[in-house]
């Protein structure tokens, strides 16, 4: 109603949800439900695999820098002048199955803008070139095709 409304009213109550979720997930509660939909998400069929593959997608992303930094790198496509920017995932490929990597393959994930997905590619490391980028300036930068170019820092 127009009594009630506020500008920016939304945005606001919108932060004090996500505030209030946050701090119900915190509860033994909320996680034991939260936890018990989960194992069901994971029982349907199709719903796992997308469920799955975001999940660990979302957890790639938020992990730590102090924890685990990703680097960025170039990739070079075959023997022309293309780049690809992306993510060393993986600089060991033990545990992996036999066949899938041999010594000197690293696993680079390459994003595609506006998140509409990626590739996880298995190269040699004589293809990736390192660039002085922080992981998120990289990722910034990716998903938004290079419009969002990061400050040059002043020497």
């Amino acid at each position: 109603p127009q009594a009630v409304y506020l500008p920016g009213l939304g945005v606001a109550l919108g932060v004090v949800l996500v505030f209030l979720v946050g701090l119900l997930m915190r509860t033994w509660v909320a996680r034991k439900i939260f936890s018990w939909t989960e194992r069901l998400m994971y029982q349907v069929p199709v719903v796992k695999t997308v469920y799955g593959a975001l999940r660990d997608f979302t957890v790639f992303l938020s992990r730590p820098q102090k924890q685990d930094p990703q680097q960025v790198v170039l990739v070079r496509l075959g023997d022309t002048d293309l780049r690809i920017l992306g993510f060393v995932t993986r600089n060991d490929l033990a545990g992996l199955p036999p066949g899938m990597g041999e010594p000197g393959v690293i696993m680079v994930y390459l994003p595609m803008s506006y998140q509409v997905g990626g590739y996880t590619v298995l190269v040699p490391r004589t293809s990736v070139q390192p660039v002085d980028m922080s992981f998120k300036e990289a990722m910034r930068f990716t998903l938004t095709a290079g419009l969002s170019v990061p400050a040059v820092k002043a020497v």
